[in-house]
């Protein structure tokens, strides 16, 4: 998506791993109304509009605003929102070192969610929360692939054909008997 502001162009866009956000119109210079991306999950009886995930272009020494409208949607059957006064989103410059956007406001009333930053640097991606990238996922099964003490399998393949990996790490040197086995999920969503 692209905007034009005072004569510079504002460039929104989620065409990257983990990118999400749909409509966003702009309302004001620098103001920006929309929704999030409309999720509607694999049983059917979930909908949610909550996450997004984008990156913004030319808008250093800027205060940019978003506001986001429409933010109930289903969960388990109920009608269900995760916006509160303080639901701080997140930005990054670098896609490694993030920060919190505190200027923020929830009308739990009629549902929209609006946060403002100046930003220091030409581009900036930002989240409703710290995303972790399939792309980040499989550079660190890289590095620890070769690890002695690590193990990686598949066990099976999302709806999206991405790889459902388990890792174990393990002195092999020791006996199974006796270990203490310790399990940990991650990445099962987007954050």
């Amino acid at each position: 998506m692209r905007y034009t502001v005072s004569g510079a162009d504002v460039i929104i866009s989620s065409n990257f791993d983990r990118g999400s956000i749909d409509t966003l119109t702009e309302i004001a210079p620098n103001y920006f109304k929309g929704k999030t991306k409309h999720w509607i999950k694999a049983d059917g009886i979930g909908d949610q509009f909550y996450w997004f995930n984008f990156r913004m272009d030319n808008v250093k020494n800027k205060k940019v605003t978003i506001e986001l409208t429409d933010l109930v949607g289903v969960y388990r059957g109920n009608p269900a929102t995760l916006y509160l006064d303080d639901t701080y989103p997140v930005f990054t410059y670098d896609q490694i070192n993030w920060g919190r956007i505190t200027d923020v406001t929830y009308d739990s009333n009629a549902h929209i969610f609006t946060f403002s930053k100046i930003y220091e640097q030409d581009s900036v991606w930002v989240a409703y929360a710290h995303p972790y990238s399939v792309t980040r996922k499989n550079e660190f099964l890289s590095r620890i692939k070769d690890n002695q003490y690590v193990t990686v399998d598949s066990i099976g393949a999302s709806r999206q054909n991405r790889s459902i990996d388990l890792i174990t790490i393990t002195d092999p040197s020791i006996a199974k008997a006796g270990k203490k086995v310790v399990f940990i999920d991650g990445i099962q969503h987007a954050g």
